[in-house]
């Protein structure tokens, strides 16, 4: 880490595509942000398996934005991996070949567990000292990856295919949702996730998510990103849950301090959130990250942790 580095991670998601350029630096996190971006693309529309011709021009437009950063910022490093979405795509090839007259570089589709791996590693660039059992949350459009850790080491992951976007083609819950539609996902949630519940040493006692919603709660407690991590209780998450979830999308997009391009996928990530609060009353502190997928890839290109 004496050398300068430049390096560009780029987190190709289901919903939303992220750049950041960063160079490398003697202090924590050990890197500055040259460049941070990031464009909504949205993916997945009804069918969960294919790309519409629409979303794929939105994704060319914002992967030709992405190289003149790459040139702008001269970047000679750069890791692009495509998560969930990409995993599902029955037409990948139609984006490849859209991409490439404007991508000079390579796309790697990874696994759930390499996207949970990455999250990990962007959460262990916080300045925080996890003592507790604590469970990651990486909640995208198509996936969420669950991530538990103590300070033993011990380490579970699960990715599974419960993101806000999927739940919202596969369920179509209605607007508020009604609570016997409530129930049956949270059912969903249950039969998904009993192999992992049961695999873990010990119930987590904080819960530890990034980006998506937990922006949300940032957003709507006025709260900057913190290199040490924003802490909230569990009570306050659930009341905020509830006042998203009874809403209507309009009702969610005049709530105040509400981001404006959050509001709409608002509901199933709080239910998601939600359930996981229910489901482990263990859970009594929840901790927003400032640093995830695209972190993480940064901290394992630059050798961090």
């Amino acid at each position: 880490m004496q050398d300068s580095k430049r390096f560009a991670a780029i987190d190709l998601g289901s919903n939303t595509f992220h750049f950041m350029a960063v160079e490398s630096h003697h202090e924590p996190p050990y890197f500055n942000v040259l460049h941070k971006e990031r464009h909504f693309v949205y993916l997945l529309g009804p069918n969960a398996k294919h790309f519409e011709a629409d979303a794929i021009v939105r994704a060319v437009d914002s992967l030709e934005k992405f190289q003149e950063l790459i040139s702008k910022y001269d970047i000679p490093s750069v890791k692009t991996v495509a998560t969930a979405a990409f995993r599902l795509s029955e037409n990948y090839a139609d984006f490849i070949e859209a991409v490439a007259p404007v991508f000079k570089h390579s796309i790697t589709t990874i696994s759930g567990e390499q996207e949970a791996s990455y999250a990990f590693k962007g959460v262990q660039l916080m300045n925080h000292d996890f003592s507790d059992n604590n469970l990651i949350v990486d909640i995208g459009g198509g996936s969420v990856e669950l991530i538990f850790f103590d300070k033993n080491g011990t380490y579970e992951v699960e990715s599974l295919k419960m993101g806000i976007t999927f739940l919202r083609h596969h369920f179509d819950p209605s607007d508020p949702i009604k609570e016997e539609e409530k129930i049956q996902m949270f059912g969903y949630f249950d039969n998904l996730l009993f192999d992992f519940w049961s695999s873990l040493p010990e119930l987590p006692n904080m819960l530890i998510g990034m980006s998506g919603p937990f922006e949300i709660i940032e957003h709507m407690t006025s709260a900057k990103p913190s290199i040490y991590g924003n802490a909230y209780s569990s009570a306050e998450i659930l009341k905020m849950s509830q006042q998203i979830t009874s809403k209507t999308a309009e009702g969610r997009k005049n709530i105040e301090l509400m981001p404006k391009e959050r509001y709409d996928l608002s509901k199933e990530s709080f239910l998601i959130i939600e359930y996981l609060l229910k489901k482990c009353k263990s859970i009594n502190s929840v901790m927003v990250s400032p640093f995830g997928i695209k972190e993480g890839i940064v901290s394992e290109a630059l050798n961090l942790v």
